[in-house]
């Protein structure tokens, strides 16, 4: 049940990630983006399947560092807010 779990989370972020404008993922450089893209694709289509431990892995070591990158993101005027 975990490893579903993990899984779809890192699904869930992958997408999200996927659904922000090229323009806006170029504006923050420190988060990302194509990792979590590419970790969702090799989960959803089974590219080279991915093992709990990889996944376990990712998400205990990238996902505290993608997190604070996105908070720090979010303190401050958003890309596509800038007017």
């Amino acid at each position: 049940m975990r490893l579903l779990a993990l899984t779809r989370a890192a699904e869930v972020v992958g997408e999200a990630a996927a659904q922000v404008p090229n323009g806006v993922r170029e504006s923050l450089p420190l988060i990302d983006f194509s990792g979590a893209i590419a970790m969702r694709n090799r989960l959803i289509h089974g590219y080279g399947a991915v093992g709990a431990t990889i996944l376990a892995d990712t998400i205990r070591n990238d996902f505290p560092p993608l997190i604070a990158a996105l908070e720090a993101a979010l303190e401050g005027p958003l890309p596509d807010d800038a007017s």
